[in-house]
């Protein structure tokens, strides 16, 4: 019996009884849909690279994907063509799963932003994960 406990012991300390567990590696990844709407499960109900200074509002709808566990800080700015923050959104979140999906809504007024190439950056615990182009075109009237 001695001995049976000896070679177990030993397989064991090898590695012979396989590799031993180690802490899971996270690569978080952001999918980003920018959206004139949401449903009811507040997923987009389109995908859009232009909006018109018409429009009302638009959403920035983020798909997290390998989240570590525990709280985290979203981070959302909105650049002009000028490269000159027009909006910016920040949501504190705990992620219980490792994906996780948040929005970002930002109302237009078309007396007060410009038309052009407007950048949406989405930061995740102050690193950039994604940079997303919208063309904003001019108001009609």
């Amino acid at each position: 019996m001695k001995i049976r406990i000896l070679f177990l012991a030993a397989a064991l300390l090898s590695g012979a009884c396989g590799t031993p567990a180690t802490a899971p590696s996270f690569r978080t990844s952001a999918t980003v849909v920018l959206t004139t709407g949401l449903n009811d499960r507040q997923q987009p109900v389109n995908a859009v690279e232009a909006l018109s200074l018409d429009q009302e509002r638009f959403h920035v709808f983020t798909q997290w994907n390998q989240l570590a566990p525990g709280e985290h800080t979203q981070l959302v700015r909105v650049l002009d063509g000028e490269r000159k923050p027009v909006f910016s959104d920040a949501q504190r979140f705990t992620a219980d799963n490792v994906s996780r999906s948040t929005v970002s809504s930002f109302q237009i007024n078309r007396y007060l932003q410009q038309p052009g190439q407007w950048q949406v950056e989405v930061y995740l615990d102050n690193e950039r994960f994604a940079q997303k182009g919208v063309k904003v075109l001019p108001a009609a009237n």
